[in-house]
């Protein structure tokens, strides 16, 4: 019938070209990756490094020394964290670090503290 006006259906998407429907989700999805991925860039990247900086660290110490008994103070993760990082020197191994509250069986040859400031450690001498 002429002149007569179609209802919409309550519930259904209004009627489009579908090109530009597409075109349309693949803006907006562009759009959410391009932010995410800038987010991620921006401010996570900085955290992140922030976070692995003692562990960067202790593993440039180590390469800067014969695999002796070290005691590291300080270390702001989880010790097995630390203790795992002499897996990636050749010669160290886990039992020769010792951090607070970990069992060892070495005694210390060499002493360092972790500096927070410096994003470094930095030798202890050793009690006599």
């Amino acid at each position: 019938m002429a002149g007569r006006h179609e209802r919409a259906t309550p519930g259904a998407l209004p009627a489009g070209n579908p090109d530009s429907l597409a075109a349309g989700a693949k803006a907006f999805v562009g759009a959410f990756l391009l932010g995410n991925l800038s987010y991620l860039w921006i401010v996570k990247d900085a955290q992140y490094e922030a976070r692995a900086a003692p562990s960067a660290a202790l593993i440039e110490e180590l390469k800067s020394r014969p695999p002796v008994c070290l005691a590291v103070a300080g270390f702001p993760e989880n010790p097995w964290i630390g203790r795992l990082t002499t897996r990636l020197l050749p010669g160290w191994r886990p039992e020769l670090l010792i951090f607070e509250g970990l069992p060892t069986e070495c005694q210390p040859v060499a002493a360092v503290r972790w500096n927070a400031r410096r994003l470094a450690y930095q030798e202890v001498p050793q009690p006599r």
